[in-house]
């Protein structure tokens, strides 16, 4: 069950996360990478998506540009120490992840945890690889 804008979400609670940059997956290894889970300067948490109101496609296409998109359970997350907080219903925020230039280590320990729980659940941009006859 989703609760109310502005609390926190149930543990069981599927979440997207848009993969925007091209350094924020690894294609050739089927894995998320860490630079997807740095908060940006002006975000006060990381923007996600709530599974049960959207598809992948369907998060992926609230970007102009996007390389895929990763699945994460809020449980695991909030086994980090973390909060996923709602802010509309198809939308939350995981809060608690310091900004690089504040703490450094720490950001970078919960990008890697966060990068380690997330599986690839949509891949966008690449072409399949050309057969060459011979």
């Amino acid at each position: 069950m989703i609760p109310p804008v502005g609390k926190d979400i149930e543990c069981q609670v599927l979440l997207y996360r848009a993969l925007l940059r091209r350094d924020w997956i690894d294609i050739a290894n089927s894995l998320v990478t860490l630079n997807a889970f740095f908060l940006r300067k002006t975000d006060k948490g990381l923007s996600v998506s709530i599974a049960s109101e959207c598809t992948p496609q369907d998060c992926a296409a609230q970007f102009s540009s996007c390389r895929g998109v990763a699945s994460l359970h809020a449980g695991r997350v909030k086994d980090l120490g973390l909060s996923v907080e709602l802010d509309s219903k198809a939308h939350a925020e995981i809060r608690g992840v310091p900004h690089r230039d504040e703490d450094p280590d720490k950001a970078e320990w919960y990008a890697g945890r966060l990068a380690e729980q997330a599986r690839i659940a949509l891949v966008l941009g690449t072409k399949p690889p050309t057969s060459n006859p011979t």
